[in-house]
């Protein structure tokens, strides 16, 4: 089953793969894009996608294979975006919080109607390394009762084009000015800064207590002006730190 049309509730999603070495995989995403009205596809460092195979396994997703985006590295694919969110298998890790697929839909659409979200999806042997999902305010996984559970790239795909399609009905506008993953960054170096001027001594280092407030801010996603308060008070802090208040 195929469908050709576009869900303007999802307009503002993209899934994005990391370094593809699949061909039939991007058809697969395509199709599975195409089916339940997404349209926009990133690619990081593929390998040589546009062949018969591709094009045999994406069907109707042949105009999403044709106008997908093409990006040297992740930095580069989520610079405009305003929200990531990271697939995984594994299980919780670095005291992150890990969304379902159904929970992230929920989650992300509404937020979708403002602002722009990628899904980054991983090498199909690896995934994401613990460093790119670094990169992500959400991190995402699909739960299965198999303990050598074996879903491909593709097959993931589907699942959360599926989720975000009966999540994307009757959704209210969240009129959210989301901080980009610049911003965050930033904020999480001035929080690292920060620490590094007192004498508090963090077990595993002071970057590994930083990526622990990750699971914080990943349960809502920040505003702007959230990022700009807590650099005040930041701010605030190093200023007597250093003795001049």
């Amino acid at each position: 089953m195929t469908a050709n049309y576009s869900n303007k509730n999802l307009k503002n999603i993209y899934i994005i793969l990391v370094e593809p070495r699949v061909p039939e995989n991007i058809g697969a995403a395509a199709r599975a894009m195409k089916n339940m009205g997404l349209k926009s596809l990133r690619l990081v460092n593929p390998e040589p996608y546009k062949n018969q195979h591709t094009y045999a396994v994406a069907r109707k997703g042949k105009d999403i294979v044709d106008k997908a985006k093409v990006f040297p590295d992740i930095k580069a694919a989520i610079k405009d975006l305003d929200l990531i969110v990271g697939t995984t298998s594994k299980g919780r890790m670095d005291g992150i919080n890990h969304f379902t697929a159904a929970e992230t839909a929920e989650k992300i659409i509404a937020l979708g109607k403002k602002n722009k979200i990628g899904i980054l999806f991983g090498r199909e042997r690896i995934g994401l390394t613990n460093m790119e999902l670094r990169h992500c305010s959400i991190v995402s996984r699909i739960p299965q009762p198999a303990k050598n559970f074996s879903l491909n790239i593709a097959q993931s795909i589907m699942i959360y084009c599926y989720e975000l399609y009966m999540h994307s009905t009757g959704t209210k506008v969240a009129n959210w000015d989301l901080a980009q993953d610049k911003d965050m960054q930033r904020m999480y170096d001035h929080l690292g800064t920060l620490l590094g001027k007192t004498t508090f001594k963090a077990s595993g280092g002071i970057p590994k207590f930083v990526h622990r407030f990750r699971r914080i801010f990943g349960r809502t996603p920040l505003e702007h002006r959230d990022v700009q308060l807590l650099h005040k008070l930041f701010s605030i802090m190093e200023y007597h730190l250093d003795g001049k208040g």
